[in-house]
């Protein structure tokens, strides 16, 4: 059985998004890249929650031709070779070869599809009830 890790930035005093949530302030430095390519490196899928989801894919595809960061270079290729999953209750099709998953008991069924390791991205209501 898979086992479903959450990974989310979050500030010192325990914040995964600002005032208006707004996710502009983690800043990806040398320490935390390799934490999170050594993270998502042999990930079986990516999970993601509708309101990530549609940030990761609106940058992941084509991040090499608005970014030079290191992080982003490694990672980019990473990310589109991965496969993935969006948690949702109302999309039915999400692109990127990305599959939808609409309930808990979905969730269970992809635990139970094979080994290794899911990681949910981000997103508090993913990781809610």
């Amino acid at each position: 059985m898979r086992k479903l890790i959450h990974f989310v930035h979050s500030s010192a005093d325990g914040f995964i998004e600002g005032r208006q949530g707004e996710f502009d302030w983690p800043t990806m430095h040398a320490d935390l890249s390799a934490y999170s390519q050594a993270l998502t490196s042999d990930a079986a899928a990516f999970v993601y929650g509708r309101v990530v989801w549609e940030m990761m894919a609106s940058y992941w595809p084509h991040a090499e031709s608005v970014s030079d960061d290191p992080h982003d270079l490694a990672f980019a290729p990473v990310w589109r070779s991965t496969p993935k999953v969006v948690l949702s209750r109302t999309l039915a099709e999400v692109g990127w070869g990305a599959r939808v998953v609409g309930s808990v008991e979905g969730v269970a069924e992809l635990k139970a599809e094979g080994d290794g390791t899911l990681v949910l991205m981000g997103g508090s209501a993913a990781a809610g009830p």
